[in-house]
């Protein structure tokens, strides 16, 4: 008992140092990815760790969390901003995340991801407003700061969908991967022929859109859009963390390009070829996330309603087993009763024709039993 005390103990103290930490690679690696000189963060994933966390422990340790995620964001964002803009910049992240949490919540969000109305809860308290409300103060802070010449509102739409998306797309696989509900079982789907011929065929596309700087195949253009159906064939075919992990995937190619200057989009100015990075990413991921919720739901009720099916199978079973037995039983002595004697002696006597053994009967005349 003691043992096992001191395991969850160790386990709790390696999860508190393990989260800021993961925190802290995520936004350095988002910072890494983002467009220069202006910080334009393409894709912001340390929130989305953040809110995972919460979401895990049902918002128990909030305190403890909040203070190392702010100590995480000053030691990430430093030197590239200073101290105090630092310090904004995790309170604002702070309470994009606690926002978020609230509202799922108070809509009563399955963190499993496992309907369409959770995942229509979850990009509306998410992506749309905490997201959107800490972009404005984000934004707010950055223009006041550093007095650019990008705009307040084009900051706002940046960052308001590196935000969303961070939080759209990593949030359901890392809790996946870390469910808050013990004992989770994704289900898995048997890989089939078919499942190669279009595996094969996304990572042509993707690897022509990564390495081609023409994104032609044998004179046939690759355009961003063609990275659309392997995600979606992912999200139909297999289970949600499969489809989450592709469309990381995707987004990781597409800031790739876009980081190197590749410009994905064709020529266009930097700042809306990484609005229609973001943008291809918001839709791309919706549709995977809705497609895997919705088949998900409707595999969850088909094996239910086989379930039923069995159970119902089995009790009108035993239900003619029982009836059967009443029919032939007589319900005074539990002996056999007229009926069943009559055809068990039709039987015997059948046989008795085919075999010429002999058929002998005895009768008991028992009273007072």
């Amino acid at each position: 008992m003691a043992d096992e005390v001191r395991g969850r103990t160790s386990q709790r103290w390696i999860q508190l140092i393990l989260v800021p930490v993961l925190f802290y690679l995520g936004a350095k690696l988002s910072l890494a990815f983002a467009v220069m000189p202006e910080v334009l963060v393409m894709l912001w994933i340390p929130n989305s760790i953040l809110l995972a966390t919460l979401l895990h422990y049902h918002g128990r340790r909030y305190a403890g969390f909040a203070g190392l995620i702010i100590v995480a964001e000053i030691a990430a964002d430093y030197p590239t901003f200073s101290l105090l803009e630092a310090v904004l910049f995790g309170a604002i992240n702070l309470i994009e995340v606690t926002i978020a949490y609230l509202l799922l919540r108070r809509w009563r969000f399955d963190p499993r991801f496992a309907t369409p109305n959770d995942i229509a809860k979850f990009v509306m308290a998410a992506p749309v407003i905490s997201a959107f409300t800490s972009a404005c103060a984000a934004a707010a802070t950055y223009s006041h700061f550093r007095g650019t010449e990008t705009s307040f509102f084009e900051f706002l739409r940046v960052w308001w969908f590196s935000d969303g998306l961070g939080l759209l797309i990593l949030t359901p696989l890392v809790l996946s991967f870390w469910p808050p509900v013990p004992g989770v079982i994704h289900e898995r789907a048997r890989l089939r022929w078919y499942d190669g011929i279009v595996m094969a065929g996304g990572l042509v596309v993707i690897l022509v859109f990564a390495f081609s700087r023409q994104r032609t195949f044998h004179g046939l253009p690759i355009r961003p859009f063609l990275l659309i159906p392997p995600v979606l064939y992912a999200a139909a075919r297999f289970n949600m963390r499969t489809a989450t992990a592709v469309v990381v995937a995707v987004a990781a190619l597409l800031l790739f390009v876009t980081k190197n200057g590749q410009q994905p989009f064709g020529d266009l100015p930097v700042r809306e070829t990484v609005t229609s990075v973001q943008e291809l990413i918001f839709i791309m991921s919706t549709m995977a996330l809705g497609i895997a919720a919705l088949l998900s739901q409707h595999r969850a009720n088909t094996r239910q309603l086989e379930t039923r099916i069995r159970d119902r199978t089995a009790e009108l079973s035993a239900a003619n087993r029982q009836l059967q037995e009443l029919a032939v039983t007589d319900s005074l002595t539990g002996t056999l009763n007229r009926r069943a004697l009559f055809d068990l002696m039709r039987r015997e006597m059948d046989r008795e024709r085919r075999h010429r053994h002999g058929l002998a009967v005895i009768v008991f005349d028992i009273d007072h039993f």
